[in-house]
């Protein structure tokens, strides 16, 4: 059985013009892990500076889970392709080269 694993960092913030505590980056990974297997998926999130009030998320409003939500519409996938992503990679892993005669 796989088990996976969200780690988010603390974001890193700064005031713009009227803007308070502005998330300017996030790092992030998703780690899969089965057995002696692992796979990872990692990077880190760069956001751009706001314009609208009406969208800006308030810093104290902002959960780990709006976080991931960030990331994964940023990687234009749902957490489940990510998990099967990772899945896939650990299959391989866990699987052995060989070569057919005559290949």
């Amino acid at each position: 059985m796989i088990t996976y694993t969200w780690r988010i960092t603390p974001p890193t913030v700064r005031d713009e013009g009227e803007f308070t505590d502005v998330i300017k980056s996030v790092g992030w990974s998703i780690s899969a892990v089965d057995g002696e297997s692992k796979a990872i998926m990692s990077g880190t999130e760069y956001f751009g500076t706001p314009t609208n009030p009406e969208l800006f998320t308030q810093f104290n409003s902002v959960s780990q889970d709006t976080v991931k939500s960030w990331i994964l519409n940023s990687l234009g996938m749902t957490e489940a392709q990510v998990f099967k992503k990772l899945e896939r990679q650990i299959i391989a892993e866990q699987s052995e080269v060989k070569v057919p005669e005559g290949w």
